[in-house]
């Protein structure tokens, strides 16, 4: 599978720079990609020794289902999304998603959130696009709190009432 040998070139260029390759990360951007390449993409960093592995969501497989999978096919290596935008999904969704992954993989998940842009958010999801900025915050804020297994109820944007998910340990 000649797409795949980049990870190996990459890991060999920074070994000959004597730069360590084992801390380094791989995002992937799932276009023109299966989900079994993003799959073996991802096991194979954590085989080669690399420290991560961000899935990219524009348009293409749904980074957060991807994760689940790789909750389940990866031991050690932090896992993530490399932005995923907050204006696509309803904010107990985000709550929701965070949690179950971090469940699925104790330590390992980081959850980047985006604004997106209105082409996407607007003409591609047919959802408003107001505040991006304002907006993203509060949902950070919603997720944190209910991360933290706390009862959300938010009056600004975005709305949740009544929000109680279970919290990961």
């Amino acid at each position: 599978k000649g797409r795949f040998a980049v990870m190996s070139e990459l890991q060999s260029d920074a070994a000959t720079r004597g730069i360590n390759a084992a801390s380094p990360g791989v995002v992937i951007a799932a276009r023109r990609l299966s989900t079994s390449d993003v799959i073996e993409l991802s096991v194979l960093a954590e085989k080669n020794g690399w420290s991560g592995a961000w899935l990219a969501e524009v348009l293409s497989l749904d980074a957060t289902v991807l994760l689940g999978a790789l909750t389940q096919k990866t031991s050690r290596i932090e896992l993530g999304t490399a932005i995923i935008p907050v204006s696509t999904r309803s904010a107990a969704l985000l709550a929701m998603m965070a949690s179950t992954l971090s469940q699925l993989a104790p330590g390992r998940i980081s959850i980047g959130f985006g604004v997106s842009t209105p082409e996407i958010v607007k003409r591609r999801h047919d959802r408003p696009v107001e505040f991006p900025l304002g907006y993203a915050s509060g949902v950070i804020d919603v997720v944190r709190q209910a991360l933290k297994g706390e009862r959300v109820d938010r009056e600004a944007s975005p709305a949740v009432n009544d929000l109680r998910i279970e919290a990961p340990e």
